[in-house]
């Protein structure tokens, strides 16, 4: 079954942590398994035979696309904020 995932996290620099959202499953992989460019992030079309991972490719397309979108949700919060709402609180304490 050919499947896409998100490598969310690394544990201790060597377990990485794939989630499969259309299997509703988390799978772990040695790091050293996963291609060579891959980060925490990176979007992967993985072959999954009996519940084992059969092999796994960085999807470049869809992992782009996604960081597009996050950085293009993170403008529009920014430009929504206007900044911060607190005042800076100004010490005029001469010492």
């Amino acid at each position: 079954m050919k499947v896409q995932g998100v490598l969310d996290r690394i544990v201790d620099g060597e377990i990485g942590v794939i989630l499969v959202d259309d299997l509703k499953k988390e799978f772990t992989v040695k790091k050293d398994l996963l291609p060579e460019r891959t980060i925490e992030g990176s979007w992967l079309t993985l072959i999954i035979e009996n519940d084992v991972i059969q092999s796994i490719e960085v999807d470049d397309e869809k992992t782009e696309e996604v960081q597009q979108k996050v950085n293009s949700q993170l403008d529009r919060i920014r430009k929504k904020s206007g900044g911060s709402k607190f005042k800076r609180r100004i010490n005029n304490d001469a010492t």
